[in-house]
């Protein structure tokens, strides 16, 4: 969207409130400024239940990547967005990687090729700008419906994070609303489809085939990638032993030596 009202209809999310209703999603906020788009929608879960519902912000002020590690943005240049997304008869981890291999489509479909770095980033390997170009992070909220919050952060316009890149920097000029609304659109049908969403895991991902590092609270293993499995745990052949890593830090290596 280009042209001076490209702000203002960035800032409604009109494009976006659209294809939540299509999403089956009841209730879209927008705020300026909040802690964490995250912590929001747990404490609406818990006080309100698992209704379908996603947050945006254009500022976070204490938002959180994985580990606890904090999540810098520059207010308007990000996508900050949470979903909640009721578990019903589907299994948690599937909800989170839903949303990341819809967000993936989405870019496709607005003209980036991105991949998929286990077990939580967005990453562009190729063109003028390669980087991590977004993150996730899930928490699980127990009730009477379970819901998995999902959190995404992406980058729109150019942020001054080592490692990191954004669209703009690969030449996208869009807004906001322009990446929402296409995730949004194909959201539904990865929730419906668990066998999909692993098929695309496992088609994009930028982790499978790499010599690897992983780094775990119990130590580390280093092989190769091999592969995710249907709980979405990722295969790492040491040359001994295939492990199933379900938590730990991914650092891709050059080589094994």
């Amino acid at each position: 969207m280009t042209g001076p009202n490209a702000r203002h209809e960035d800032e409604k999310f009109s494009r976006s409130r659209v294809m939540a209703v299509e999403a089956g999603i009841t209730v879209f906020g927008h705020v300026g400024e909040t802690g964490s788009t995250n912590e929001d929608l747990v404490s609406r879960v818990l006080s309100f239940g698992a209704e379908p519902a996603l947050l945006v912000a254009d500022h976070q002020t204490a938002g959180r990547g994985r580990l606890d590690r904090r999540w810098e943005d520059i207010p308007g240049r990000q996508l900050l967005v949470s979903f909640v997304l009721p578990v019903l008869d589907r299994e948690p981890h599937h909800l989170a990687s839903a949303v990341a291999v819809a967000c993936r489509a989405g870019l496709e479909r607005l003209g980036v090729s991105v991949g998929l770095k286990w077990p939580n980033d967005l990453v562009i390997a190729e063109g003028p700008a390669p980087g991590k170009v977004a993150g996730l992070l899930s928490e699980f909220v127990a009730g009477p419906v379970p819901a998995v919050v999902i959190g995404l952060g992406l980058n729109v316009g150019p942020v001054p994070v080592d490692g990191a890149t954004s669209l703009r920097s690969c030449g996208l000029v869009c807004t906001r609303d322009d990446v929402l609304a296409s995730l949004l659109a194909y959201l539904p049908g990865f929730v419906a489809d668990p066998a999909e969403v692993l098929a695309q895991q496992v088609q994009h991902s930028a982790t499978i085939g790499q010599n690897v590092r992983v780094e775990m609270p119990a130590g580390e293993i280093v092989g190769t990638a091999v592969g995710i499995d249907p709980d979405g745990c990722l295969e790492v052949d040491d040359g001994t032993t295939v492990h199933r890593v379900a938590v730990g830090d991914v650092i891709h290596l050059r080589s094994l030596r």
